[in-house]
């Protein structure tokens, strides 16, 4: 090899590295900003929204906002998911009232895979918003690769925790998200 062709393949190795290391830097990670998203609703009727998600804007900007938002992702053929499924919507019948927004993306992109989910969040009786992300934009913006995914965010929309899988004895941060409410509320929002 000559001397050129080395120095022109250790460059490229060099610049390799580089994009690798700023796509890691963009992950959506603790204290980074969430990606805003709006889809359309399986369970409009039960959670009386055609379209939801995390949306844009900052407090006192005049919009109704969250003072914390859980976000999670799911697919009906994920086992995990259906056990946190219920678990989402007692925290949503608990704290909702105080300012928790739950919203769960489903992922599934077959149409039978989608009509079972729409007959799984009817038979759970969810009120929250469940989404529709049918040609997973959102997972990939979220860049999800093991569901179910879970993002605490707090009032301005930043990451305050990332949680992979789970496990009914900790997995919802049922802690942290009344801390944060209290915190919230006692700023005056």
């Amino acid at each position: 090899m000559t001397v050129a062709r080395a120095i022109f393949a250790a460059s490229i190795a060099i610049a390799w590295c580089a994009a690798a290391g700023a796509a890691a830097e963009d992950k959506v990670g603790l204290g980074s900003p969430a990606p805003t998203f709006t889809l359309p609703t399986v369970n409009p009727e039960a959670c009386g929204q055609r379209r939801a998600g995390v949306e844009d804007g900052a407090p006192g900007d005049g919009a109704a906002r969250p003072r914390v938002s859980l976000v999670s992702f799911f697919s009906v053929d994920c086992k995990p998911c259906r056990r946190e499924l219920p678990e989402l919507q007692k925290l949503h019948q608990e704290l909702g009232a105080r300012g928790l927004s739950v919203v769960v993306v489903g992922v599934d992109a077959l149409p039978e895979k989608i009509a079972e989910a729409q007959k799984l969040v009817g038979e759970l009786e969810l009120t929250f918003p469940v989404l529709r992300d049918r040609f997973q934009v959102v997972q990939r913006r979220y860049q999800v690769d093991t569901l179910p995914t879970l993002f605490l965010l707090d009032e301005r929309n930043v990451v305050r925790l990332r949680n992979v899988g789970y496990d009914p004895k900790d997995s919802l941060p049922v802690d942290e998200v009344k801390k944060r409410l209290e915190d919230s509320s006692a700023k005056g929002r």
